[in-house]
């Protein structure tokens, strides 16, 4: 029996060995657990010392239970633990700063809600007004409950001292804004009444250079005229001098010159009676006066029609300018050069398109004059058109665009044709008196010279000319909608 209960005591005393093992490994196991809990608590509270932020936390009754180093130097303390148990009340801020910050602290706990960006003064332990910016979030226990605040501030004194100085200094911007203001009101009314006489005074004086213009452009006119009629009085002397000498011994060249054709005709007609009888050499001779005089007779033509423009030029004199609708006066131009060229060439057809700008109306010209001048124009391009149709041999049909628009004050008329085209060179010669691109004996330049003085002298308007060689030519044109003073 003895043995018995010394086994079962021996049992036992394993048993207490083997939980006094068990106990020392557990406590071994608590204190490596308190070990690395107070290096994690070190760690954590290291690192919130060493953030530039001031960090705190309270529990559920505003108590400080915690913060970091940053925190504590605010509050006055050594170091963070001393904060533990504190309330708002014990540090050194106001009465009221206090009750400010419990007051957030109830709010943020009683609605479980954060608040950010709180912007709020602080009174520091040496007695400073800092302002800081605040966040504070409610803590939560494992079942969800709220036990406490974490709280975070950020001290914004430098940026809230920059906002209050640039807040007196705006009052102040805007206290010398409303002076100069003032003082801007006062001088545009001293503008205004000033700039009143000086309109008074310039509308006087303008009424007198108005006036003075006038009666100078009236000088100027009558001047001119004068001048003019003087010119054309001579220069129609020195015409019609000329024409006296040269018509006549041009209307004789011309009249022997029909008569010698008759006198050949009749030549032929008795040497065909008597055939056999005469040489050849005769027939020969005769056929060559034939053409010589009928040469004789094309040139002296030419220089009767050569005579005739002169004169026309030498003689023209502006008209009376009378409201006239443009476009069809245009249409008819083009309708009189198609068919004064069909009249001469049956076999001529061009295709005409017509773009003309209803919104042009009637226009202030000459109508005789107006009309010469576009039915050169137009001649012109049916002539071309007509010369590239025989160079090419009928490959490119002949085309002819006609065109007005209302640009302002102004009528714009462009006449394009696809003929020969004029060479850069040539092209700036185009309005020169005597010039022409055309070959001896088809023009004697006087045309576009012609419509020049028509359209631009004596009309206002202006003329250009754009072309390719070989491709097409376009004659450009404005009139003025109202009439102007004749340039010189």
């Amino acid at each position: 029996m003895t043995s018995a209960l010394e086994q079962a005591l021996q049992a036992q005393v394993e048993e207490l060995k083997q939980e006094i093992a068990s106990l020392k490994e557990r406590a071994a196991a608590s204190q490596r657990v308190e070990s690395e809990l107070r290096q994690s608590r070190k760690m954590l509270q290291l690192m919130m010392d060493n953030i530039p932020q001031v960090v705190f936390w309270k529990d559920r009754h505003s108590t400080y239970v915690g913060c970091n180093q940053n925190f504590a130097t605010i509050a006055g303390l050594e170091r963070p633990e001393q904060i533990v148990g504190k309330v708002d009340q014990e540090l050194p801020w106001t009465q009221e700063e206090a009750d400010w910050y419990r007051k957030c602290d109830a709010q943020v706990m009683g609605d479980d809600e954060a608040w950010l960006q709180i912007t709020e003064s602080q009174t520091t332990a040496n007695g400073k007004q800092i302002w800081i910016n605040t966040n504070k979030v409610p803590l939560h226990d494992e079942h969800g409950q709220v036990v406490g605040i974490l709280g975070t501030a950020e001290d914004i004194t430098s940026h809230v001292l920059l906002q209050k100085e640039l807040r007196e200094k705006n009052a102040a911007l805007e206290s010398q804004t409303d002076a100069l203001a003032k003082v801007q009101r006062e001088l545009m009314k001293s503008n205004e009444e000033l700039e009143e006489r000086v309109r008074a005074r310039t509308q006087k004086i303008e009424d007198q250079n108005q006036q003075l213009s006038s009666a100078l452009a009236e000088l100027s006119n009558a001047q001119e005229q004068l001048i003019h009629a003087e010119k054309m009085a001579s220069l129609g002397m020195l015409t019609a001098g000329v024409a006296h000498e040269l018509k006549n011994p041009l209307n004789f060249v011309l009249n022997f010159s029909e008569l010698a054709i008759e006198f050949l005709s009749d030549l032929d007609e008795a040497m065909a009676a008597s055939v056999g009888q005469i040489p050849p050499p005769v027939g020969e001779v005769v056929g060559s006066l034939r053409e010589n005089m009928v040469r004789i007779r094309e040139h002296g033509a030419r220089a009767n029609d050569i005579i005739q423009t002169m004169l026309l030029h030498s003689r023209r004199a502006p008209g009376e300018r009378r409201p006239t609708p443009l476009n069809p006066l245009l249409t008819e131009c083009v309708q009189f050069a198609y068919q004064g060229f069909r009249t001469k060439d049956q076999a001529f057809n061009l295709a005409i398109h017509t773009d003309l700008d209803p919104a042009v109306g009637e226009v202030s010209l000459v109508k005789q004059s107006i009309s010469r001048a576009y039915l050169n124009i137009i001649n012109n391009a049916c002539y071309s058109v007509r010369e590239a149709q025989k160079q090419l041999r009928g490959s490119r049909p002949p085309e002819l665009w006609i065109s007005s628009r209302l640009r302002g004050d102004a009528v714009e008329i462009r006449v394009r044709d696809n003929g020969l085209g004029i060479s850069p060179e040539k092209l700036k010669r185009i309005f020169d008196p005597f010039f022409t691109t055309k070959p001896p004996g088809d023009g004697i330049g006087l045309g576009l010279s012609l419509c020049y003085d028509i359209i631009v002298k004596e009309h206002g308007g202006s003329m250009q000319m754009e072309s390719q060689e070989g491709a097409y030519a376009e004659m450009i044109t404005t009139l003025p909608c109202k009439p102007v003073e004749k340039s010189p």
